[in-house]
């Protein structure tokens, strides 16, 4: 049986100025080159998912916003409608109780 890779390499060039520094900064935590460089784009990698995972999640916090919004101008339509029509209170009167009473 033919023995199959457990992973697939990936390389790639770079310049001797950045491979200097990257070598600097991967002996001072023990690491070669190399390893310091994979653990650099993994975690990159893994940075840009929580980066996606972020803004997923602030579109979805934004719809939920936008639907919130619009039952609190549903409710207050609602409110307005019994206080002008079950009370006394002319149409003026009502918006002015829903500004002073219910707080945005």
């Amino acid at each position: 049986m033919k023995k199959q890779p457990s992973s697939t390499t990936i390389s790639f060039r770079i310049d001797s100025t950045l491979a200097n520094e990257l070598k600097k900064k991967g002996l001072s935590q023990r690491q070669s080159l190399h390893e310091y460089a994979r653990n650099l784009f993994l975690d990159a990698l893994a940075e840009r998912d929580l980066r996606d995972q972020v803004i997923d999640l602030q579109s979805d916090m934004q719809d939920i916003d936008a639907a919130i919004s619009d039952l609190r101008h549903d409710l207050s339509w609602v409110l307005y409608k019994f206080l002008t029509e079950l009370t006394d209170l002319d149409p003026e009167e009502a918006q002015s109780w829903i500004a002073t009473n219910l707080r945005s």
